[in-house]
């Protein structure tokens, strides 16, 4: 068995409008070099594959970026051949490509690619990581997509970058006109994740049907706010069929929660409800209950357990 490093040298250049113009605004270059670099740490740490990014010194007046990026210790098997030589561009490739158009739901993304991360380092370091999986991978990562749409975002928003220019070694592999940006952008206002079987404690149910409030409860020893979708399991709540009398009441559900981006940045997500699948009682379980300073302010229909 053979290990070296790999190296392959890429550059991404910045074209403007002006083709005098030789500056480039300093939040839109660091915006993008920063999700780069991010894309390929996640990659990096999900599948154990060594990759590491190494900028070069740019050229006086220069608003190219050069690069090489460095696979240490690959395992040369037969199989694997292919995926040790070209993972860099596989990574590029996939970075600077646009956005399918037929994009997965959340379930069938998670069931069709690969299940844990740790099977993904095992079938490489066995030599049984083919094309399709990488490509499922770094197609399907709900954060590898973020990286990638924060990077294309910082250039639109810069009305003086007109195309991107990207090659390997001196050879251009893509050229991005600015009207191809949106292609490789997400819809950064939200993107949902379904949690199956997620067991949510009950702190204030809603007990009237004409509220519009969210219940509150904790999931993984965190307090968090929802809406509940399930009109069955609503129906047998404000028909009486399943009373909340103590702070260890639970309900297992699959529970979205709808991630929230502002400024490019991650923000405190949403929770939903959309189907419960039992419920019960847990005596042995300590719930925090969440307390309101000003009692003036305690939401209609929403009724604490120890009122």
């Amino acid at each position: 068995m053979m290990s070296e490093k790999i190296s392959k040298q890429f550059s991404f250049r910045y074209i403007f409008e002006d083709a005098n113009q030789h500056e480039i605004n300093a939040k839109t270059l660091l915006t993008a070099e920063v999700a780069l670099l991010d894309y390929i740490n996640r990659f990096s740490k999900k599948t154990g594959i060594q990759v590491e990014l190494i900028y070069k010194t740019r050229e006086p007046g220069s608003v190219q970026d050069y690069f090489n990026l460095v696979i240490s210790n690959p395992i040369f098997q037969a199989t694997t051949v292919f995926i040790t030589k070209d993972i860099a561009t596989a990574l590029i490739k996939k970075f600077i490509s646009a956005n399918p158009k037929n994009k997965l739901s959340d379930e069938e993304s998670t069931k069709l690619n690969i299940e844990n991360y740790t099977n993904l380092k095992a079938k490489f370091e066995k030599g049984e990581l083919d094309e399709e999986e990488v490509n499922g991978f770094l197609e399907n990562d709900s954060k590898l997509k973020k990286y990638k749409s924060v990077f294309w975002k910082s250039l639109k928003n810069d009305s003086q970058v007109k195309e991107a220019e990207i090659r390997r070694d001196n050879n251009i592999i893509q050229l991005v006109q600015r009207s191809e940006f949106d292609s490789r952008i997400i819809d950064e206002k939200q993107e949902n994740e379904i949690i199956h079987n997620a067991k949510v404690f009950i702190t204030s149910p809603v007990l009237i049907k004409e509220s519009n409030e969210m219940w509150s409860g904790e999931y993984q020893s965190q307090l968090i706010k929802f809406y509940v979708k399930d009109k069955a399991f609503k129906d047998k709540v404000f028909n009486g069929e399943i009373s909340f009398k103590g702070a260890t009441v639970f309900i297992d559900c699959e529970l979205k929660k709808i991630k929230q981006f502002e400024d490019n940045a991650e923000a405190k997500p949403k929770y939903q409800v959309d189907m419960v699948n039992s419920w019960g009682d847990d005596p042995n379980h300590a719930v925090k209950i969440e307390h309101s300073s000003n009692k003036e302010n305690t939401n209609v229909g929403q009724l604490s357990l120890f009122e």
